[in-house]
């Protein structure tokens, strides 16, 4: 669950596509500090999960900078608030993340 990875500082590329997420309860702050991650592989991440990186990787297809994206947006679009700042605090210092790989 939470800080699973965090502060592994070297890590450039993350394949969780091995991984199986159905027993995982929460992901805050999963990679902080893992500031050089540039590609995660989630291939194959929960549905709920999912929806919510389709939606910040939609609404914010211009940056990869989580620090950035507007929390206030999930009440608009009927998102829970603490799920969807759950899901942005895995990217927590993660300032190089260039390609997240989602289930088709």
């Amino acid at each position: 669950g939470n800080n699973a990875f965090a502060e592994i500082s070297p890590l450039k590329e993350l394949d969780l596509s091995v991984f199986t997420t159905e027993n995982v309860d929460n992901y805050w702050y999963m990679f902080r500090g893992c500031e050089k991650l540039e590609k995660i592989n989630f291939s194959k991440i929960d549905v709920e999960t999912k929806k919510y990186l389709i939606y910040i990787l939609n609404k914010f297809s211009e940056t990869f900078d989580f620090n950035k994206i507007d929390k206030s947006l999930a009440s608009e679009n009927d998102l829970d608030e603490d799920y969807f700042s759950m899901v942005i605090s895995m990217f927590d210092d993660c300032d190089e993340i260039k390609s997240i790989i989602l289930p088709d």
